[in-house]
């Protein structure tokens, strides 16, 4: 069954990220100038306009597809084309779903779908940043152009990122799970955890 109060938090949650994305538009119109940062608002304001219609006609689990949109698009902004962002936007929320189902059939420990929703929703969005990039947007030209080096760039940029998260979060679990366990026990995990720290809600 699902709980109406979690799905007003994930609701909530989506919201304020898409309240977020307007706001970065000044950040990248530092890189993509002036003329840009209209757009790249207009386009935020429209994805909310056409998420709050796919919610009314059809329930709460395309929130996830879009912050996994957003994720993904985040790398192209003021690289690529609207029509570019479109495809990347539609393509990483296919590529988040897959991931997510295959997150639960391999029963991966990822609740909050971290991997499968920002990772390879990042991912995604930066190997399509290499390939759809224009220079006529910001001098940055991609496979589309006939560019492989700046698409080459794009997967070193995802090596060194990958391998360095990676790596420092193994060496920082391991280094606090030698003074406390990382993961709480089986019947713990099971009852909720917001029980065993005495903070239940929505008692109905």
């Amino acid at each position: 069954m699902i709980n109406s109060g979690d799905v007003s938090f994930v609701l909530i949650s989506a919201a304020l990220v898409f309240i977020m994305t307007p706001g970065l538009a000044f950040f990248y119109g530092g890189m993509v100038r002036r003329t840009s940062v209209l757009t790249i608002m207009l386009q935020s304001f429209a994805s909310m306009g056409i998420v709050t219609t796919l919610w009314f006609l059809y329930g709460f689990s395309l929130v996830t597809g879009s912050v996994a949109g957003l994720a993904a698009v985040t790398p192209a902004a003021g690289y690529v084309h609207p029509w570019a962002a479109a495809v990347i936007g539609i393509g990483a929320s296919l590529a988040c779903y897959a991931a997510v189902e295959f997150r639960k059939k391999v029963k991966w420990d990822d609740a909050l779908d971290v991997w499968g929703v920002h990772g390879v929703g990042g991912i995604f969005g930066i190997i399509l940043t290499g390939v759809f990039a224009e220079s006529a947007v910001n001098h940055v030209s991609g496979l589309i152009e006939g560019n492989v080096h700046q698409f080459l760039i794009e997967l070193l940029g995802i090596g060194i990122v990958a391998g360095y998260s990676f790596g420092l979060s193994y060496l920082l679990l391991k280094l606090v799970n030698v003074f406390m366990p990382i993961r709480v026990p089986e019947n713990e995990e099971k009852q909720g955890l917001d029980v065993e720290l005495g903070e239940e809600a929505y008692r109905l």
